[in-house]
């Protein structure tokens, strides 16, 4: 569908060339650890609050094999400790690599993802 602007100071909608429109504004991918060892490289941004359902995202804009694309994970306990300790500055670059180590029984219906974290600033 082609992308459309107001024409001068009337309520009329012309259509314009998608041609014109030289950038894209693009979502950020998700990053799912499955199997122990999997592991992720990303300037770390920070944590959001937690969502209404109780989960809560950290962003990363990727490095290495990741490089040039933004992501977030979906954090569990382990994981939200882990970074919490990581203090982002504004301006700052902290360059994380975080790996799956193991899945710990807790008890609860599904184990517990514990992460190896390191970072370097």
């Amino acid at each position: 569908m082609p992308a459309s602007k107001a024409n001068g100071n009337d309520d009329t909608w012309t259509n314009t060339s998608e041609d014109e429109w030289d950038n894209e504004v693009t979502g950020e991918t998700q990053v799912k650890f499955d199997a122990v060892g999997d592991a992720f490289t990303g300037y770390y941004e920070g944590m959001d609050s937690p969502l209404p359902s109780g989960i809560v995202q950290a962003h990363f804009h990727g490095t290495r094999d990741f490089a040039g694309n933004d992501y977030f994970i979906n954090c569990g306990r382990d994981l939200q400790s882990k970074l919490k300790k990581i203090h982002v500055r504004p301006g700052q670059k902290t360059e994380v690599r975080i790996e799956l180590q193991d899945f710990m029984d807790t008890g609860q219906p599904s184990p517990m993802a514990v992460y190896k974290v390191q970072y370097k600033q």
